[in-house]
């Protein structure tokens, strides 16, 4: 499991990165099981992979939360940007597609389409009524679709044999 934090002026962010701040030259902290490695600002190619994903995030018609709340452009330009120069075909799979948030489901979707053109892209969302709408309104061409509780590990385990793993 990962966790990412990125220092934000106070009273910006989630709740958690508010209540326990990254010390001063600190700008993200990633975790695994056992370990975290906290970096400091980026700088050269990984800065410039993660404005490149912040740039294109707000050039696209939704700009997703994940960029413009949530700092996830460090991680993305750190550990999705590597997938643009695969050799073989990058298999990307979001779960969720955003049917709650206010400005409307897929704004990551258009992130994910700009990013990684040749990429084998899935999405995954409890809400069948808005996968269908939201395929008929053509926002989701190209993009493979499975619906259902993520957590029912039942319906996890299908995605996993639909999507080839």
């Amino acid at each position: 499991e990962h966790l990412l934090m990125k220092r934000e002026r106070t009273g910006q962010g989630l709740p958690s990165a508010n209540a326990f701040p990254l010390p001063a030259g600190v700008e993200s902290m990633t975790c695994t099981w056992g370990q975290c490695i906290v970096s400091g600002p980026a700088v050269g190619k990984a800065r410039q992979q993660i404005n490149m994903v912040a740039d294109t995030a707000k050039r696209q018609p939704r700009v997703t939360d994940k960029v413009a709340q949530h700092s996830y452009q460090i991680m993305f330009g750190m550990h999705l940007v590597p997938l643009m120069r695969a050799k073989n075909r990058p298999k990307l799979f979001e779960i969720g597609l955003g049917c709650d948030m206010g400005y409307g489901p897929g704004a990551s979707v258009f992130l994910w389409k700009a990013l990684f053109p040749h990429a084998e892209l899935w999405e995954a969302e409890y809400d069948a009524h808005c996968v269908h709408q939201s395929q008929a309104e053509g926002l989701l061409d190209g993009i493979n679709v499975v619906t259902g509780d993520q957590g029912d590990r039942a319906t996890v385990q299908d995605w996993v044999a639909k999507s080839g793993g």
